[in-house]
């Protein structure tokens, strides 16, 4: 986000994750219950977003030893071979379960318990000059319609989603399914202004973005139309 904090002539139309799916991963055993109890050497990080922004959530001065090595996504492999001792930016639906199908114990701190505000995870944005807002309200609403599906048939859905392709068909993505359904936005083009406002307002105080700005300049509610 620092120095690529663009939104001009995009708004936020619709999320598909209620909530964050990232979180901050270590090796460990079930005695490790903060992340206080870990001495963590290596730290791995991919994108700035995640890199920089839960970097300021976790470390507080507490990780001034800490040394940050890029390892691109090579999320679990990098933790289970020992290449870093905690990774920032691991989905809640996948590394895990990796992590415990290759017998390796880990153990996940979840960023909305260690300071960081609730935000809105997959979104779809648009150009509000040239956008079709009809077409975008129609596509919102089926989005939604799929979701309920979704929720409602899940066993039914990763059956018609596993079926379109022989790699999605192994443990892995099993778990990950059942781990996704709960994260999914059950309301997709429901905006919460106030959610919105309170993570701007952290970027800013945490010098990741140089202004707060209204939400209106960077979400709209095109049902509201």
């Amino acid at each position: 986000i620092k120095g690529n904090y663009q939104f001009k002539d995009k708004n936020r139309l619709m999320l598909i994750g209620a909530f964050g799916i990232n979180r901050f991963k270590a090796r460990g055993n079930s005695e490790t219950t903060s992340i206080e109890d870990n001495q963590f050497v290596h730290l791995r990080y991919t994108r700035k977003l995640n890199g920089f922004l839960t970097w300021e959530v976790f470390s507080q001065g507490q990780f001034n030893e800490v040394e940050l090595i890029n390892v691109n996504w090579s999320l679990s492999p990098s933790l289970m071979s020992g290449q870093v001792d905690a990774v920032i930016g691991a989905f809640r639906n996948f590394e895990l379960n990796q992590m415990e199908i290759e017998g390796v114990k880990g153990r996940c701190f979840y960023v909305e318990e260690e300071g960081l505000p609730p935000y809105d995870e997959l979104i779809y944005v648009a150009n509000p000059n040239t956008m079709d807002p009809d077409m975008i309200r129609r596509f919102l609403t089926a989005t939604e319609k799929a979701t309920q599906y979704i929720v409602n048939h899940p066993q039914e859905t990763w059956e018609l989603f596993s079926n379109t392709a022989p790699e999605l068909q192994d443990e892995l993505n099993a778990r990950a399914w059942v781990d996704t359904l709960p994260r999914f936005a059950l309301r997709p083009s429901a905006l919460d202004i106030g959610r919105y406002a309170a993570f701007e307002t952290f970027l800013h105080d945490a010098g990741l973005i140089p202004s707060v700005n209204p939400v209106s300049e960077i979400a709209m509610d095109v049902t509201a139309q």
